[in-house]
């Protein structure tokens, strides 16, 4: 076993030495992001942010993690609301404060960390 996680995980996210858990402990309190670091024999948790917005009662209180940004610490989080998810307000948070800043709803295709656009590099067949 590499790691265990105290949350019921919905999503993750990993770098070269880095792995992030999002989950939630039950539908009273904020979802949080557990973030890990990588050892060749196990993972050792070295932050637990909670995640300072919650989407409606009615989905448990859960968010969805759009994108994050493991370098510079940030995720795109975005609240579940509505049956059409594509519509709900976003937050930046920060995952070495645990701040929020408002992003507004998102409109359309969307990338919010990209190294490179994929669309613009030759297509190798």
């Amino acid at each position: 076993m590499l790691a265990r996680a105290s949350i019921n995980v919905h999503d993750v996210f990993s770098s070269d030495d880095t792995v992030f858990v999002v989950g939630g402990t039950d539908t009273q309190s904020n979802e949080r992001c557990l973030i890990f670091q990588v050892h060749p024999e196990k993972l050792e948790l070295v932050k637990e942010v909670a995640f300072p917005v919650r989407g409606s009662s009615e989905y448990g209180g859960l968010v969805r993690v759009v994108d994050l940004d493991e370098r510079r610490g940030l995720a795109v989080v975005q609240l579940l609301e509505h049956f059409d998810n594509r519509l709900n307000e976003c937050y930046l948070v920060y995952l070495n404060t645990g701040d929020s800043k408002s992003i507004g709803r998102l409109a359309g295709d969307f990338g919010f960390f990209l190294k490179n656009d994929v669309l613009l590099e030759p297509h190798v067949p």
